[in-house]
C-alpha cells in the first residue's frame, strides 16, 4: 500500500466493511495514518466516487494494483490524519495550542504546525512558550474529545496551552481518573474474639 501512495498508482483489493460484507474496492491512494491503535489508508474510492477511509486490517486477501505510477494526483492539503480523525470522530473541532517537551509527542506533532516565538504571544497569552524550553505547536483535530484523548496518552509530555475548553476537558478527565481511583476509607475491624 505504501508504494502505491508514494508512486500514486491505483489499487484494487477486497475489503471487509463493519458489518462483515467482503466487497471489491478500486482506490487512488492518498496516505497512510494510524489512530487509537488501527491503521488506515486514505484516498479516492473509484467505485464510489468519493474520498473514503479504509482501515487496513480490514483489507482480506493481496492488494493489485490497478494502474499506471502517477495515474492521479494526491489533493496537495491532504492530511490523512485529519481525515481519518474527522470521518471517526464527529464530534466538535479545535484549533489548539500545545506544548510538547523537545523529541515527545511524536503523534501530535504530525500534521501539527511549529509555532515560532514571536507568534505565539499573538494566538493567546498562554501559548508563549515562557521560560520553558517546550516547543509549542497548533494542532486542528476534527474532534476536541478524541484530541484531549491523545494529549492524556502523552502524560507530562504534553500541555494544553488553548483554547481554555480543551484544558478543561483534560483536566476534567484527569480529575474523573483520580476520583475513580481514590482509595474509599476501610473501617478499622476488630477481632471478634478481643484479641489483637
Amino acid at each position: 500500500m505504501r508504494t502505491a501512495v508514494v508512486t500514486a498508482r491505483p489499487v484494487r483489493f477486497s475489503y471487509r466493511g463493519r458489518r462483515g460484507e467482503v466487497t471489491q474496492r478500486h482506490v487512488q491512494p492518498w496516505g497512510i495514518t494510524a489512530w487509537h491503535g488501527h491503521w488506515y489508508l486514505t484516498g479516492f474510492d473509484v467505485d464510489r466516487g468519493e474520498p473514503r477511509v479504509f482501515r487496513l486490517d480490514r483489507v482480506t486477501g493481496s492488494v493489485a494494483f490497478a494502474g499506471a505510477p502517477g495515474s492521479y494526483e494526491i489533493p496537495d492539503d491532504h492530511d490523512p490524519r485529519a481525515v481519518v480523525a474527522s470521518s471517526l470522530a464527529g464530534g466538535e473541532p479545535v484549533t489548539a495550542c500545545l506544548r510538547l517537551r523537545p523529541g515527545r509527542g511524536n503523534v501530535l506533532r504530525r500534521g501539527a504546525r511549529v509555532l515560532p516565538p514571536e507568534e505565539t504571544a499573538t494566538l493567546a497569552p498562554s501559548c508563549a512558550p515562557g521560560t520553558t524550553d517546550w516547543d509549542v505547536v497548533e494542532v486542528v483535530a476534527a474532534d476536541a474529545s478524541a484530541l484531549a484523548d491523545e494529549v492524556l496518552g502523552h502524560g507530562a509530555d504534553v500541555a494544553v496551552a488553548a483554547p481554555d475548553s480543551l484544558r478543561d476537558l483534560v483536566r476534567r478527565r484527569l480529575q474523573a481518573v483520580v476520583t475513580a481511583h481514590e482509595a474509599p476509607e476501610v473501617p478499622e475491624t476488630h477481632d471478634a474474639g478481643g484479641t489483637a
